[in-house]
């Protein structure tokens, strides 16, 4: 999941130029920041197993500013 700054109309932006010049949740950025992770590390092992095993769920997060609520929306990002 990757935490944002919701806008007043209720929306998140993703970068489109993140990690490798990837945009931010798909999987070539994915597999960009593991590249840099150790591979010993129990979250590289988890995203790797999960990607894998195709149960690997992408998402964006934040508090709506009016109510004070979080919001957490899964999200499918295609790769460039």
């Amino acid at each position: 999941m990757d935490g944002k700054q919701m806008s007043q109309a209720g929306a998140f932006s993703l970068s489109a130029n993140a990690a490798g010049g990837n945009t931010q949740n798909s999987m070539a950025w994915i597999e960009a920041v593991l590249r840099n992770l150790e591979k010993s590390s129990p979250a590289y092992k988890a995203v790797e197993a999960a990607a894998k095993n195709n149960t690997l769920v992408t998402a964006v997060g934040g508090v709506n500013r009016t109510t004070g609520e979080l919001v957490v929306l899964p999200v499918i990002v295609p790769t460039k």
